[in-house]
């Protein structure tokens, strides 16, 4: 190979290592976006657990009081 061959290989050469170093980039983005994405979903997820305990303790104190007062009120 002369000289010239060679340098439009080491270019093309150079050109594929920096392709690679940028899909490599990408890639440890797209991991760390998801990583963030699966805690904030999963932050998501417990905040609408712990609404829905406290609705069904509500309602539950709710009919607690209710029944109570039927009680009484049949009582006397």
């Amino acid at each position: 190979m002369d000289s010239e061959d060679r340098l439009l290989w080491n270019r093309a050469f150079d050109k594929f290592d920096e392709l690679e170093r940028k899909v490599t980039d990408l890639c440890i983005n797209m991991a760390s976006v998801k990583d963030e994405l699966d805690s904030h979903l999963e932050e998501r997820a417990a905040a609408g657990q712990k609404k829905e305990r406290v609705f069904y303790v509500v309602i539950t104190a709710m009919a607690s009081i209710f029944s109570v007062f039927t009680f009484i009120r049949e009582q006397v």
